[in-house]
């Protein structure tokens, strides 16, 4: 299953560069956030051994308001917490997943116009977010 995610991650993240090169701005923020998405799945269910069942069995046991994706982003960061050494890594994954979580809500719900800096700035976030979720094993 991973390798699917894991070929996803690679493939929202090609897309996103190719949809800057064509000037498809909009859709940029959504590809780059997908890429990083998948390896967080990756992350739940092969490194942590979770399930995609348990997502939702947590979600309702703790009465989460705020989705699925923010949950488990939440869920990784903490465990991620545990696993890098150095904190300015840690820092730079959190800090960067919700900018580029922001980005995509912004592109795919806001009427706002996404421009060439806006989206490679999220393929940029995507590609330092990528290197430190795929130190986690």
């Amino acid at each position: 299953m991973s390798s699917q995610y894991r070929n996803k991650s690679d493939l929202f993240l090609e897309s996103a560069e190719k949809l800057l090169e064509k000037y498809i701005y909009v859709a940029v923020p959504h590809c780059a956030y997908y890429s990083c998405y998948q390896i967080i799945k990756v992350i739940w269910l092969d490194v942590m051994g979770k399930t995609d069942q348990d997502i939702e069995n947590m979600i309702t046991a703790k009465n989460v308001k705020t989705g699925s994706h923010n949950f488990l982003i939440e869920e990784i960061l903490k465990f991620s917490n545990s696993i890098l050494k150095d904190q300015k890594e840690y820092r730079s994954l959190r800090n960067g997943i919700h900018q580029l979580k922001t980005l995509r809500t912004k592109s795919d719900y806001e009427d706002e116009s996404i421009t060439y800096d806006i989206g490679k700035k999220a393929i940029d976030l995507a590609k330092e977010i990528l290197i430190i979720l795929k130190k986690i094993k």
